[in-house]
Formats: C-alpha cells, structure tokens, sequence
C-alpha cells in the first residue's frame, strides 16, 4: 500500500488475494510471501492479538531489540534511511507498506539483528532472555526439505547453503530501496548481516563469496565428467524460467524479460548464462547422470526429466527453474508476436490502397466495372482490420506503457493504464472468432478473387495464433 490508512487486515488481504494451487504439495519449493504471512495469520488467530504485537511481545522485546519494530509506525518513520530505486538512474524512492506483514513488514537496526542472530547461535538464548527451547531451535535450523539430497535445502523461513563443505543457514530480501541478508553458521557460532539502501542482491552475493574466501578458504574439489556428458548437455540445453511466477493472470507475460539459457559446450560442459548479462556466465560439469557441479565454487545443480526422458526442471543450491517450451521462449516470442504484427498491419495498407485505387478509377470512369462488395463482405474486411488495428494498438500501447513504469509500481496493484489496454485482448478474441467465421464464408460463397480469399485466410490464420498467445499469457485474467 503506498499509505499506512491503506493496508488491509492481514486475514481480510490474504482470503482476498489467496493465489490458486498449480502444483501438489511436497514437490517443488516455491518462494510465497502469501504462505509465510499465512503462518503469521495463524499465530495472530491462535494468540488472539495482532502478530506485530506478538512479535513485539514475545521477540522483539525479550532481546533488546529496541529499534525494531513494524510498520507502519511513526516512531519508526521517522528514523528510517531513504531507499533508492535504480530505475533509469539512482533516484529516491517512497516507502512502503505491505499488506503481507509477516512476510516483509520488520524494520530494525544491523544492533537489533545482532541481538536475533546472538540467540539462534546460543540456543535460542540472548543474555538472560530466552525466545525458543531447544527443540524448537533445533527444528527451525534443520533441513526440511530439499529438490535432491545432493543440494541444500529450505529449513523454517532459512535458505541452506554449502561453502566448501560449511554448511550455511540464511536468508535475503530485497524490496523497492532496500535489501539485507543474514547468514549464519550454527555449527561455529558465526554470523553477519547486511544491510543497503538500494535493491542490489548482487552485492550481498558478492560479500558473502568474500566473507568465506577470507576467512574459511579452500579450493573446491570439482570430480571428472562422466562418459555421457556430451549426450546429456545437449539435454539440458534450452531456455528456463524462475519458480516462482504468475501463472494464472496476464503477469506471467513479465517472464518474459527474465529467462535463462543452457548451452551445451563440446567438450560436454555446459554454461548458465543470466538474462540482461546480469551476471557473468557460468561453467559446469556432469559428475553423476543430470547432476552438475559449477567448475569455480562447487555449487550443484540437478535436472530432472519426465517418464518420457524431457527434462522439466533445473534446481540449483538457491533456485528452482522451469524447463519452457520453444513457444514459450522470448526470442521465439519476440519474432512471431513481430510476424503477426507484420501480417495485421498489412491489412491497414492492402485495404485502404485498394478501396483507393478502386474509387480513383471509378472516378476516372475506367473499364473496371467490378461490382461493389456486398454487405457480408464488407463486414468481413471491416472486422478483419479492427482486428489488426486493436491488436498493434495494444501490443505497440502495452510496450510504450511498461517502458515508462516502474515494474515495483506493480506492487500497488495493476496501474491504470494497463487496465485500460487489458480491456483490448477480449474484444480481439471475439473479432478473431468472427475473422474465421467470415474466411468460412468466403471460400463457400466465393466471395472477391482466389487472391483476396487466400490473403484473408492469412488474417484469419494469425487471428488463431493471436487468441493463442492470449490464452497461454493468460491476458484475459486480471
């Protein structure tokens, strides 16, 4: 919410906004704010008090954390660093409050960290002050699940990690003007916190990746390829998406922008390149069938397949990725929604020239005596080129409207403006039904030239290809 008068109660906003279930549980991890401020709902329900004031009580206070608390708060406003957004050029950003509150609601002091990450590594314990037994330490730091028993896992609300055999607990989060990361090691007493005012996870990356080659160095031990890595990156090759996104409404058009590709090297390595060059490309090598490990840190990294032997999924020790199917590729995307625009803008050209050239002869008194279409035929020119008119509209609008918003304004809901372009795509799925209708008719009826029939038929044919790309990007939902 961009105001404090704004946020919702927590059970109102998430049986409002309760995301739809695409995958069966125990599968596939899969980042969600809504699942973790679901589990914040239930202690506010089982407690019977708000869950900042739980967390006030019962936390926050125990271990002096006297700078830390929820927003919104006056108190803590007022205090509070000025993010930065790195949207065309670094600019200040507003604050904001989030509906989601357990999820990303805590501000604090790297003090106040301090004070938290001292009790995890002493049982739960900071001076005199105790906020959780041993046991429930001991839960909330082990593993809990993971993708393959040969990479880390997820503890509770912790991601693990593996540095050169040190296993490491912690978590990120990143938000318009501000990120931060906690790490810790149980096993040595050890931690840091980081914290920034601008929305910058490569920086904490690269912290952690200096803090252990300082302090814990050693060089990781990469075993040889097996005999079929030549077969199996070719496999593996193709193009993949983040887990999680939106899919089930328009914004999973966004993955759009943020794909990775495997390539497949001749001496049976493979390479991970990130989208945007966001950051170097990276090299690794199969050491048992489907599992890879990353040539300079040792990081792993495994592909599943199906029943049939296609590989669906890449996990990684920090993420999980869709396999996407060649439609599904944004260079793919790129060149056939570019074909389609190319096909409908024609019939903007063709027409008008030729109603043109037909009225400057009649004019002219010429030989042409063609009669003039009847009314089904011009109905079927006229809903052809409001087909295209509407589509390159709202294809060229929607590429326009994103250029000039800040994709975090997308946090606040849907702006305005694309509601308004989002009202096009249903009206071109009818216009579309009714091209194909009149491309029927205009073979049965013989209606104009084998030509003007055989060009139709083209409008009629990208028409299905445009209802198409509506319905897999979802563009009719909201």
């Amino acid at each position: 919410a961009r105001q404090p008068n704004q946020v919702e109660p927590l059970g109102v906003y998430l049986a409002r906004h309760m995301p739809a279930q695409i995958r069966p549980p125990g599968k596939i991890i899969s980042y969600s704010n809504h699942g973790m401020a679901l589990a914040g709902y239930i202690v506010q329900t089982v407690s019977r008090q708000p869950y900042a004031n739980y967390v006030e009580k019962n936390i926050l206070a125990p271990l002096g954390m006297r700078h830390a608390g929820f927003l919104p708060s006056a108190r803590l406003e007022q205090n509070l660093a000025t993010g930065y957004g790195r949207w065309h050029g670094l600019h200040p950003v507003p604050l904001d409050y989030f509906n989601i509150q357990p999820a990303s609601g805590l501000c604090a002091t790297p003090e106040d960290i301090a004070h938290f990450m001292i009790a995890m590594l002493e049982g739960g314990q900071y001076g005199m002050a105790r906020v959780l037994s041993d046991s429930a330490l001991a839960r909330m730091e082990r593993q809990h699940f993971t993708q393959d028993p040969r990479l880390p896992g997820r503890a509770y609300g912790f991601y693990e990690k593996q540095f050169d055999g040190l296993r490491v607990i912690g978590h990120g989060g990143d938000i318009r003007g501000f990120g931060s990361l906690l790490t810790l090691m149980p096993e040595k007493q050890v931690g840091f916190f980081i914290a920034e005012n601008v929305d910058e996870p490569r920086f904490d990356a690269a912290i952690e990746r200096r803090f252990f080659a300082r302090f814990y160095p050693s060089r990781p031990r990469v075993p040889g390829p097996i005999l079929d890595s030549a077969r199996d990156a070719a496999r593996v090759a193709g193009s993949y998406r983040l887990n999680p996104y939106s899919a089930t409404t328009f914004a999973k058009l966004f993955t759009l922008y943020w794909q990775y590709r495997v390539t497949a090297n001749p001496d049976g390595t493979i390479e991970l390149h990130y989208p945007h060059r966001y950051r170097p490309a990276t090299r690794w090598v199969e050491v048992q069938p489907l599992f890879y490990v990353r040539l300079t840190t040792g990081d792993g990294a495994v592909f599943h397949a199906d029943s049939k032997g296609r590989i669906t999924e890449m996990f990684t020790n920090e993420e999980a990725f869709d396999r996407l199917p060649g439609y599904a590729v944004a260079s793919f995307e790129v060149r056939w929604v570019g074909l389609l625009l190319l096909i409908f803008l024609s019939a903007l050209v063709v027409w008008p020239t030729e109603a043109l050239s037909k009225t400057v002869r009649r004019r002219r008194r010429s030989a042409d005596s063609s009669p003039a279409d009847s009314v089904a035929p011009r109905l079927a020119r006229i809903a052809a080129a409001a087909l295209s008119g509407l589509i390159i509209f709202f294809v060229l609008g929607f590429l326009a409207v994103i250029h000039r918003t800040d994709l975090w304004d997308f946090a606040y809901g849907i702006p305005r403006s694309i509601q308004g372009l989002l009202r096009i795509p249903p009206v071109t799925v009818g216009l579309a039904a009714a091209v194909i209708a009149f491309a029927v008719a205009a073979w049965l009826l013989h209606w104009w030239g084998l030509l003007a029939r055989l060009y139709y038929t083209i409008l009629a044919g990208a028409g299905v290809a445009w209802v198409g790309f509506v319905l897999y990007w979802h563009l009719l939902r909201r």
